[in-house]
């Protein structure tokens, strides 16, 4: 079975009181945490080349990073993308990452935690685009990338500019904030958006899959998160169908079968753990959930991905 390996990225390096074989799988995180979560930086081909050696790994911060050069063949959940010069890719906290293949390659990273945005709209903003069924790779146009790439070397600048520390986080939020906008504008351009659906059921529709990130393990009914957003289990239903072309009850039922297939996958976490960990009170029941999602139970998964 393939595991999950344990690598230093950039200002980044993994759990060191996990070993490389923990049954949980390993995070990478920054090795001394700023007051604020959030760093860019540039990289150049050499200071990626160690990254194809490495197994699959989480992060536990979101990640957003631009090809201005090369390609590279990668891995983020269960699918595999082909990520090369003028496009951006988005990685989720949490999600399984593996960088297969690279060629050439030159990008710029963006690296930050939930809490760099606080506004309620920010948060909205975030969960749109860093959510489990949200799109992870988009191709941009010059004048997109232009206007990316610049907003990057200005945030840089700031990032670096160690003698005047004035407002620097602020800055970098704003910065943050403004690309996070700009990223929106190319996702509602390539159709995956919310297209003519009213704005205030879009909204909602994100915040229910920010709470359903955070609370899907302990919470497998539609009216905990209805009553979250003050609204009844079947108007929630009604807008995730119309927005997501999912009802409340499949997208939980899918951010419970991703999970499980990643636990299945990418750990040694026993079977029985594995279900109770996902908030399932009968081994029996799990199985049965994920055969139907899956088509192979969860035994014959694991041996199947091995």
């Amino acid at each position: 079975m393939l595991k999950i390996g344990m690598v230093q990225f950039g200002n980044y390096r993994p759990n060191e009181s996990m070993s490389s074989h923990s049954p949980t799988i390993p995070l990478h995180h920054i090795s001394h945490r700023p007051t604020l979560a959030l760093t860019i930086k540039h990289w150049q081909q050499t200071d990626l080349e160690t990254l194809t050696a490495e197994p699959p790994h989480r992060h536990d911060l979101n990640e957003i990073y631009l090809v201005t050069q090369g390609h590279s063949q990668q891995v983020i959940d269960d699918q595999q993308y082909n990520f090369s010069k003028n496009t951006l890719g988005l990685i989720a906290k949490g999600q399984i990452h593996n960088v297969l293949a690279m060629q050439d390659w030159e990008i710029w990273t963006i690296f930050f935690d939930d809490d760099v945005l606080a506004e309620p709209q920010i948060q909205a903003l975030k969960h749109s685009l860093f959510n489990f069924r949200s799109p992870h790779q988009f191709h941009l146009s010059p004048m997109d990338l232009g206007l990316l790439e610049a907003l990057l070397q200005s945030m840089e600048v700031v990032q670096d500019d160690h003698h005047n520390t004035y407002a620097k986080a602020n800055l970098l939020q704003h910065y943050l904030c403004t690309i996070l906008w700009h990223i929106e504008r190319i996702k509602q351009q390539n159709n995956h958006g919310n297209g003519s659906h009213k704005l205030e059921h879009y909204k909602l529709c994100q915040t229910f899959l920010g709470q359903l990130e955070t609370n899907f393990a302990k919470e497998h009914r539609v009216q905990f998160y209805a009553n979250r957003l003050h609204i009844s289990g079947r108007q929630l239903s009604e807008m995730t169908k119309t927005t997501l072309g999912k009802t409340a009850k499949e997208l939980i039922e899918a951010r419970l079968s991703l999970e499980a297939r990643r636990l299945l996958r990418y750990s040694n976490t026993n079977i029985q753990t594995i279900c109770y960990q996902l908030g399932f009170d009968d081994p029996s029941y799990f199985t049965r959930f994920f055969k139907r999602h899956n088509h192979l139970s969860p035994f014959d998964f694991r041996n199947s991905a091995s």
